[in-house]
């Protein structure tokens, strides 16, 4: 009885079989054998490519003793003209090293803080804690906080709201709303930074109320796999925007990737990544979209500076509603615009400036000019209010004598006339025995007007000015007395 052998299945006679007809088996081996040949010859032949022999092309990858060769671009990564690493004899850098020698950069650049941000951060020069940015009226001043019922509103939808927190950038860039609770009083709004952001969509389904995830991927026209959608949402109304976070989850493709385009191709529940998903055509993926540089709003009842937290303005609060709001001015200064004085009549005036820095520890410059649009002069008058008389009285037969020897002169000339007084540089010893012939009946007098000096007072929100001579605005650099004009005030924070 014939057998077949395992793998080819060729066919193999027993004892006397196939004795009239050998050429039957016989040929039926050939043609197999042949039939694989020819398909294991194709095999090898298809998996040189274009080299000469399968030898040559495992050659290309493999060193003789099978250990593989590194890529071209690898090799390439090993040098690098910052640091001198060269790939050439006798030392050849391996990529690890060179990876290395950049992640000891960060760390260095750190300089002993957690992270490079925290180090960029740290070295912030200036105020740390400010707003660089947002809506503003026609004279600069901030417009992105309101209020409505109860409820503080911070709205960076027109402008953006830029501004940094401990010397972290951050950005508020939509309408929030903050509601304010407790006892009547000033509430302190404040901002908290986030190290990795606020999640602004959430497509996961453990999160309540309880849904179906709804996350896809897919490939777009040119079958690369860049697509995200959830037909669920409309992430231009959910202001999903390039540079935002997309993280998937779960499925193959569960990662951080970064938005490139929000609806693509017009379609408003898609996003495209930077990159490529590892995967496509996947669904039912819970995900999670992040603003990275969102911070989150609170308030208290006192000001409690704290790591991360910025106080961004105030609220008046009676107890049930909002009644007023104060939000802080951009950057660590302010430029009060310019108004027009006139104090011919009433022959007084009074300017309050909200400049609303937050701080009473300020720097002030009041600048006064004749014209309102950069065209004429700027002067800047003092802050220090002199006494608008000066009087000296001289009594019968006495005189009272102070002589300062601002110069500190050894010696000084002193005619003590009949007297046994005596005069060294700061003293005057003795006593003027003699009397004064004649008399002065009547008092010296005299003024001295502060035709340069405004009165001024302020809080850690608004400035107070006022004229210190009535009728006088101020005495120019000509030394015109000027009655009319115009004045703004400029300030910045100390420290």
């Amino acid at each position: 009885m014939s057998t077949e052998t395992p793998y080819l299945k060729l066919t193999q006679p027993g004892f006397n079989e196939f004795r009239n007809s050998w050429n039957v088996p016989a040929n039926s081996n050939s043609d197999k054998i042949d039939v694989w040949a020819q398909a294991f010859g194709q095999e090898i032949i298809d998996s040189r490519f274009s080299l000469p022999s399968l030898s040559a092309f495992l050659a290309v990858a493999l060193n003789p003793d099978g250990t593989q060769k590194p890529a071209a671009e690898v090799i390439l990564a090993r040098s690098s003209p910052v640091y001198g690493f060269e790939t050439t004899a006798p030392v050849d850098y391996s990529l690890s090293v060179r990876i290395d020698q950049g992640d000891w950069e960060v760390l260095k650049a750190r300089e002993g803080q957690v992270s490079l941000r925290s180090a960029q951060a740290f070295r912030m020069p200036g105020i740390k804690n400010q707003v660089f940015d947002g809506s503003k009226d026609i004279n600069g001043y901030p417009t992105w906080m309101g209020f409505i019922a109860n409820k503080v509103q911070v709205d960076g939808s027109v402008d953006p709201l830029m501004l940094t927190i401990d010397g972290f950038m951050s950005r508020g860039r939509i309408l929030r709303e903050l509601t304010l609770t407790g006892g009547a009083g000033i509430k302190y709004v404040y901002g908290t930074f986030q190290v990795d952001g606020v999640i602004t969509v959430d497509g996961d389904s453990s999160t309540p109320p309880p849904a179906t995830p709804a996350g896809t991927v897919s490939n777009d026209i040119d079958g690369d796999a860049v697509y995200f959608s959830d037909a669920t949402k409309d992430f231009t109304t959910e202001n999903v925007q390039p540079g935002d976070y997309l993280t998937l989850l779960d499925s193959a493709d569960a990662g951080v990737y970064v938005i490139k385009a929000v609806a693509p191709g017009a379609v408003v529940d898609r996003l495209e990544i930077i990159g490529l998903f590892p995967t496509s055509g996947l669904s039912s993926i819970n995900y999670t979209i992040t603003d990275p540089l969102a911070f989150t709003l609170g308030f208290d009842t006192a000001e409690l500076p704290a790591a991360g937290k910025f106080y961004l303005g105030e609220a008046d609060y009676d107890g049930a509603a909002v009644t007023a709001v104060r939000a802080r001015h951009f950057g660590d200064s302010f430029i009060g615009e310019w108004r027009a004085v006139d104090v011919g009549s009433p022959t007084t005036f009074e300017q309050i400036y909200l400049h609303k820095l937050g701080s009473d520890a300020l720097d002030f410059s009041v600048q006064v000019s004749q014209t309102n649009d950069g065209t004429g002069a700027v002067e800047e008058l003092t802050l220090a209010t002199m006494t608008s008389t000066l009087g000296v009285t001289v009594g019968n037969g006495t005189l009272a004598v102070n002589i300062v020897d601002t110069l500190n002169y050894t010696a000084a000339i002193f005619n003590p006339g009949t007297s046994d007084a005596s005069y060294t540089p700061g003293s005057l010893a003795g006593g003027v025995t003699g009397n004064l012939t004649g008399a002065v009946t009547g008092s010296l007098t005299g003024s001295i007007k502060p035709d340069r000096s405004v009165a001024v007072k302020w809080n850690r929100n608004q400035i107070w000015i006022k004229n210190a001579e009535a009728g006088i605005f101020y005495k120019d650099y000509g030394g015109t007395v000027r009655t009319t004009g115009f004045i703004r005030v400029v300030a910045r924070k100390r420290g």
